[in-house]
């Protein structure tokens, strides 16, 4: 009520229920009703979500009762229903119909990746009987003129270009930023990190795939600036665990040798048994005892789980050149 030249009255109420479960979803309701001078409007509305699995739906009818001296009385049923299904967290199709303002309904499909995102929308409006269509494609380019990459999940006026090469494009790698992750790429390829300028970073890596993996145990940390874009990138090697027994040419256990050329530190115990971490890259073994030594060529395969199961192998041990040519001075 105003104690101006406006000397009508309104009164109005609103109810609005929380949230309470109704089967496998749950239903909220609300209610007003407001008095404009002779005007009288009252509405009642359900809101109605459940969910099966990926998927999630929606039903929201609603009433409506309008009078006024104008128009007379009306009264009018409105309501929306609109359906999401999640493929992934990058894909979501959906479908919606209205009959509220207007009258239509819309197929939606929504999808993201390392590339960039895209959705369309097609539908037809039922007031003026015309079909819709619109889309968009968002995605965002960076190169350092030596390394360059597509995509993103953000825009920005500095990037990052995070590589790993050394296994094959199979293995993935997550990739983080300060310690949140920022993506994930796979080896071989390059994924376009932007980040906001003047800052600083730290960027690192961790392991995806379910195989062994021997990534280069380093961090990065860099400051970027307007326009910068750095590249970062790591070395990884595919590791097989390799085990079995060596044996010399008389079939003697070669016993507490040392085998060189594999990941860490490995030997053979007393028996000539060994295992030993090797880059899936390996053929041979260098195997050392004292101021000996000798090579076996590794002709089996890994199995699923990385393991290289190698039996006996004839490990012919033979003089290094330095002791070959003490013991010739010797004589």
């Amino acid at each position: 009520s105003r104690a101006d030249d406006f000397n009508g009255k309104n009164y109005g109420m609103r109810w609005r229920s929380s949230a309470f479960d109704l089967g496998s979803g749950n239903m909220s309701a609300s209610f007003e009703v407001s008095h404009n001078n002779d005007d009288l409007f009252a509405a009642l509305s359900l809101d109605y979500r459940f969910y099966r699995g990926a998927s999630s739906h929606a039903i929201s009818p609603s009433l409506r009762y309008e009078n006024s001296d104008t128009n007379g009385s009306d009264t009018d049923f409105r309501g929306t229903v609109e359906s999401n299904w999640h493929r992934s967290k990058d894909q979501r199709f959906s479908l919606r119909a209205d009959h509220n303002s207007r009258s239509s309904v819309q197929a939606s499909l929504e999808s993201g990746g390392r590339f960039g995102s895209a959705d369309i929308t097609a539908g037809y409006n039922f007031d003026n009987s015309s079909p819709e269509l619109f889309g968009r494609l968002k995605s965002r380019f960076a190169t350092t003129g030596s390394s360059s990459a597509v995509g993103g999940d953000r825009s920005s006026e500095s990037a990052l270009l995070v590589k790993v090469d050394g296994v094959s494009d199979s293995h993935r790698f997550k990739v983080l930023v300060n310690g949140s992750p920022r993506g994930e790429v796979n080896a071989g390829q390059t994924l376009l990190v932007p980040v906001a300028p003047f800052e600083t970073y730290d960027i690192s890596l961790e392991t995806v795939s379910n195989s062994l993996i021997d990534l280069e145990a380093r961090s990065y940390r860099k400051t970027v600036y307007p326009g910068n874009v750095i590249d970062v990138s790591w070395q990884a090697r595919e590791v097989v665990i390799a085990y079995g027994r060596l044996l010399d040419a008389a079939g003697n256990p070669i016993a507490n040798a040392l085998l060189e050329n594999v990941i860490g530190l490995a030997t053979s115990d007393a028996d000539g048994y060994f295992q030993a971490e090797l880059d899936r890259a390996t053929d041979s073994l260098q195997v050392r005892k004292g101021d000996r030594n000798c090579s076996v060529m590794l002709n089996a395969e890994a199995n699923d789980r990385g393991l290289l199961p190698l039996g006996e192998l004839a490990c012919m041990i033979r003089l290094s050149p330095e002791a070959r040519e003490y013991r010739a001075g010797g004589d």
